[in-house]
């Protein structure tokens, strides 16, 4: 059985690429948050251990074609593991026109060691050139736009598409410097491009501006933004957007809007903060977006939602359980089922 020498390698790849990159040694095209990323790493070191304890691996397809999104650079750490367990023998990552560098660095150090056992290859690809490419492959995988998604659902593979999301958290409790500073880390990861990303923070319970304002700050030169991030558009998307907001806080490199209600606001490194009554409140005003949502975070048990992916604690957004497949109901079992 080659999984388990499958998962041995590519743990020693992955710990030598993130102890590169904590030296600063991983040449990529953005410069990302380092303690985000190291800590990322870590939580896919960990998981590798979830892998390796499965008894039943399931039967994937033999050639396989992934769209990488633009907006996070470590999709391909997520997808890895499935690949390696599932018996495939050859995956090409389409690269983002936005980062290329980072990843290509990766699948060369995995490529030398596991060899043989799997052919893994990426690069960017033109539109025209990604379908022509396409053909080669018997399953393809998506992460990106909706336009994206039209158009893998016309090229008669069998394939798994994950569109635009967003998410959202639902602050119930007291006010507390560490609740703050925890939504602060979910905002602000990323710049707020992920889909795991925290947009908009429901208040149940009264928000002290200053104290989410300071924790905000602390929490901003962790995260510092990534090396592409436009301070000029995203004021410009909150601020034609400020009609219903109450109080717009701009930060140094990050932006409060404490709003009357719920904005359709997609403002990177901003958090919108809504007062609400109720949870059921929340049920209510995200209904028309349900579809779009991600993941939740809360300070409280026993919330639900079922088109929601996780639903988790703040601060643990961008860290899932080791089996979180990307989407409400997709499991390691079932993936390759379309």
């Amino acid at each position: 059985m080659a999984v388990p020498l499958l998962l041995d390698n590519y743990r020693e790849v992955l710990k030598g690429f993130k102890e590169d990159f904590e030296k600063g040694l991983v040449k990529s095209d953005v410069i990302y948050q380092k303690e985000l990323l190291s800590r990322l790493f870590e939580h896919y070191l960990g998981c590798i251990e979830y892998y390796e304890e499965i008894k039943t691996f399931p039967k994937g397809p033999e050639k396989v074609f992934v769209f990488l999104p633009s907006n996070v650079p470590l999709v391909i750490f997520e997808v890895m593991p499935l690949l390696l367990v599932s018996g495939v023998k050859e995956v090409f990552f389409k690269f983002s026109s936005r980062e290329k560098t980072f990843i290509y660095e990766f699948i060369k150090r995995l490529r030398e060691k596991i060899s043989g056992l799997i052919h893994i290859d990426g690069e960017y690809l033109s539109h025209e050139e990604s379908l022509v490419k396409v053909r080669e492959y018997d399953f393809l995988m998506g992460f990106g736009s909706e336009k994206l998604g039209g158009v893998i659902s016309k090229l008669g593979k069998h394939y798994r598409f994950f569109g635009p999301k967003f998410s959202i958290g639902i602050f119930k409790g007291q006010d507390s410097n560490e609740i703050f500073e925890k939504i602060a880390w979910d905002n602000l990861s990323f710049d707020t491009r992920g889909c795991l990303s925290l947009r908009v923070l429901f208040s149940i319970a009264e928000v002290v501006e200053e104290d989410l304002i300071s924790a905000f700050e602390k929490v901003s030169h962790i995260l510092p933004p990534e090396s592409d991030f436009r301070r000029d558009e995203a004021e410009y998307e909150v601020l034609r957007n400020f009609e219903r907001a109450r109080f717009i806080f701009r930060g140094r490199d990050y932006f409060i809007v404490f709003s009357e209600g719920f904005i359709e606001l997609n403002s990177l490194r901003t958090l919108l903060v809504v007062n609400v009554p109720s949870v059921e409140s929340v049920y209510d005003i995200i209904k028309p977006y349900g579809s779009f949502i991600q993941g939740v975070a809360v300070d409280f048990e026993g919330f639900n939602m079922e088109s929601a992916s996780l639903i988790t604690e703040f601060s643990k957004l961008q860290f899932p359980t080791c089996h979180w497949l990307f989407e409400q109901g997709v499991t390691l079992k079932n993936f390759w089922e379309v």
